[in-house]
């Protein structure tokens, strides 16, 4: 297959499924990864599409909200360092609001303390950590987002106002000086309803999320308590 025709599969394959992986590219159009990636690169030098977390987008949903399934993977070894620190912050008995994030999924796995109440549109959260006998789950409800596996809309931030929580533990795609920042406008209202209903917030955070500016804010850094991050962060003492 020639470059052009494989540049052409490769898009074809994009715009079928939004997004996919350079491994799955290459098994696809039965090449090998390097040869993959090098494609992909001038795809992306030419303006077509735009590599994150490991895999490839379409340019065009570039201020979209990242599907989960390429964010799973990306810095593991970042997000579970961040993952066990804040399972630490989780006393006995809390009531704890947890968003759809990756990074927050790989918490409850962590948890150590009893009778711990947990509210979350995040079924994958769910699916995994359900059975643990330390945690008791509320799902929010609302409407099914079946590229990143979390409940959103009106339905799922109702729910959410009929809770009073210890704790929130968010991530999202950015944190500069100005606050926390992502491209889900659905995303961001479901937090802002969990920051209003809890007395405690924790931003959770990998170094490939600080000084990223995207489209939506969701708030302040002085909206929150701590942020906890797998390196010293230059522009605030929240770590601390």
């Amino acid at each position: 297959m020639l470059q052009h025709e494989r540049q052409n599969e490769i898009l074809n394959i994009l715009r079928s499924q939004s997004s996919a992986t350079v491994e799955e590219i290459a098994k696809k159009i039965f090449v090998s990864p390097a040869t993959a990636r090098r494609d992909v690169i001038a795809l992306e030098q030419k303006g077509y599409i735009c590599r994150m977390y490991g895999g490839v987008m379409l340019a065009e949903y570039k201020n979209e909200a990242v599907p989960v399934r390429l964010r799973e993977d990306s810095f593991s070894a970042q997000k579970e360092r961040v993952a066990r620190l804040a399972a630490a912050e989780i006393p006995h008995g809390a009531v704890v609001f947890a968003d759809g994030s990756s990074t927050v999924r790989r918490v409850f796995k962590y948890v150590e303390a009893e009778g711990v109440t947990v509210i979350t549109n995040n079924l994958r959260l769910l699916e995994d950590y359900g059975q643990q006998k330390n945690l008791t789950f509320y799902a929010t409800g609302g409407r099914y987002d079946a590229r990143n596996h979390v409940l959103l809309g009106e339905g799922a931030r109702r729910a959410v106002r009929e809770f009073r929580a210890d704790l929130f533990l968010f991530s999202s795609q950015g944190l500069t000086e100005e606050g926390v920042f992502d491209v889900s406008e659905e995303e961001t209202d479901l937090r802002r309803e969990m920051l209003q209903n809890a007395a405690r917030k924790i931003f959770l955070c990998d170094d490939s999320k600080l000084g990223v500016c995207k489209t939506h804010r969701l708030c302040t850094l002085e909206e929150i308590d701590r942020i906890i991050c797998n390196v010293p962060l230059p522009f605030t003492t929240l770590q601390e």
